[in-house]
């Protein structure tokens, strides 16, 4: 099986060490098409590809980009990131709860629903998978989605138009969760109840929970779950401690789940409303490099395995990228 990258499909056994949930470029929406002055391409693309390089000389092969279009997805960045890098880069498909959708997604007035049309959008999703983004032929190779802080109606239709793109596509989804509000169960009913198969669905955002009951209750539903926030320490989420991470993700593997985890840090590397500096002083360890550097050695001093850490950052991402289902 192939997994479809920004540069092309490549063949599972080569993606390697994967990051599963990391945002390169994070641009407002819509301004720099109309000023396009405003940004500075190739400053952003060397700050960007000297991150991914030194992740890449730590080990990581292969970054899932989870930036969907109303999060600012630019795909002429991301191929020159990777052409420059030669590390691969998997571009998503779908929509973000927190940040707006266009108008057009309410249908023509006259005839428009209340909220969101979940088939509307999912034939969105479904051009970016079959078609290409950005007027391109390049495919994006996932569906991010997401429910925050709880699924409410609107969450319920962005939830739906990925079940739908899935169905029709056979693309994997992922989710953004609020982990503190077992969001992730919620979300796993409505895909179940659409009719999507929950071993291809990664719950996001998992690592932000301690709480071993609900995330074992995802795992035995089928979905993978999100250890991505290795390193994040923003407001309004849970301040957990690498010891806290680990020792969830270390008592996981000891009790068989590591065929049911991927790794990864959620971290932005460029953005245009956050500075480097607010990075450094704020958010030291919440960058590309942090799991291939710090996280696996803290795994392995937490008696994780050589096997079940290969799973998590090789095995794992490439079943899920290729379209299996991993093990029930």
């Amino acid at each position: 099986m192939s997994i479809r990258t920004v540069r092309g499909s490549v063949d599972e056994e080569s993606i390697g060490f994967t990051l599963m949930h990391e945002h390169l470029f994070m641009l407002s929406v819509g301004m720099y098409e109309r000023w396009p002055h405003l940004l500075n391409r190739e400053a952003a693309i060397a700050d960007v590809a000297a991150k991914v390089s030194r992740a890449k000389r730590l080990g990581v092969q292969t970054i899932v980009d989870m930036t969907t279009p109303n999060m600012g997805r630019d795909l002429s960045l991301l191929a020159e990131v990777a052409r420059l890098t030669g590390v691969n880069i998997v571009a998503a498909t779908g929509a973000h709860p927190h940040e707006p959708l266009p108008l057009y997604l309410k249908g023509v007035v006259g005839d428009a629903a209340d909220g969101i049309d979940p088939d509307r959008l999912a034939d969105l999703f479904v051009h970016d998978l079959q078609v290409g983004m950005d007027g391109t032929n390049v495919k994006a190779g996932i569906i991010k989605t997401g429910s925050d802080p709880v699924v409410d109606d609107n969450n319920t239709r962005l939830l739906l138009a990925a079940a739908r793109a899935h169905l029709r596509t056979g693309a994997p989804i992922s989710t953004h969760t609020h982990a503190g509000n077992q969001v992730g169960l919620q979300q796993q009913t409505v895909f179940a109840d659409a009719g999507v198969d929950l071993r291809h669905v990664i719950i996001g955002h998992c690592g932000d929970s301690i709480d071993l009951n609900y995330l074992t209750a995802l795992a035995d539903r089928g979905s993978f779950l999100g250890m991505d926030r290795f390193g994040y320490t923003m407001p309004g989420r849970p301040a957990l401690t690498i010891s806290q991470r680990v020792g969830v993700v270390a008592e996981l593997c000891r009790r068989g789940y590591a065929p049911k985890m991927v790794l990864s840090s959620d971290s932005v590397s460029w953005s245009d409303v956050i500075s480097d500096g607010y990075f450094t002083a704020h958010l030291p360890d919440w960058n590309l490099s942090y799991v291939a550097s710090t996280v696996i050695d803290h795994l392995k001093n937490a008696g994780v395995s050589e096997d079940d850490l290969h799973r998590m950052t090789h095995v794992n991402p490439a079943l899920v990228l290729s379209g299996g289902r991993g093990e029930s």
